[in-house]
């Protein structure tokens, strides 16, 4: 996705900055899809995806002289992360919310209502 760029990697794992919340849906979108079906290590690659929207600081690291991303929304970011179970996207409210959502809203409504019916 263009404007799109890596903010910190965690060896399993990568913190990327969108342009807007709709460019990071799409792209989680695009990975789940395109991977769901790959295998490494005999194992099929199952991504769990968290999304947020939230101011973003860098600091560099005194050790090592590199800058990480730091602030409140990435550790939220982690969490909603943390929650989502295999091959599963979950954003927060202020992702949804997004003017750039617009157009994803009405179907991320049923699917959210789906969600509730099931349980």
């Amino acid at each position: 996705m263009q404007g799109a760029s890596i903010l910190n990697e965690t060896g399993d794992g990568f913190l990327v900055k969108f342009g807007t919340a709709s460019d990071a849906v799409e792209t989680a979108l695009r990975l789940q899809c395109l991977l769901r079906e790959e295998v490494c290590e005999g194992e099929l690659m199952v991504l769990r995806i968290g999304l947020h929207i939230g101011e973003v600081s860098e600091m560099e690291e005194q050790i090592t002289g590199d800058t990480r991303a730091v602030g409140m929304a990435i550790n939220l970011c982690a969490r909603i992360m943390d929650l989502a179970e295999d091959g599963q996207i979950l954003l927060t409210r202020g992702v949804f919310d997004a003017p750039a959502m617009a157009e994803y809203q009405e179907a991320l409504s049923f699917y959210q209502g789906l969600r509730s019916q099931a349980k």
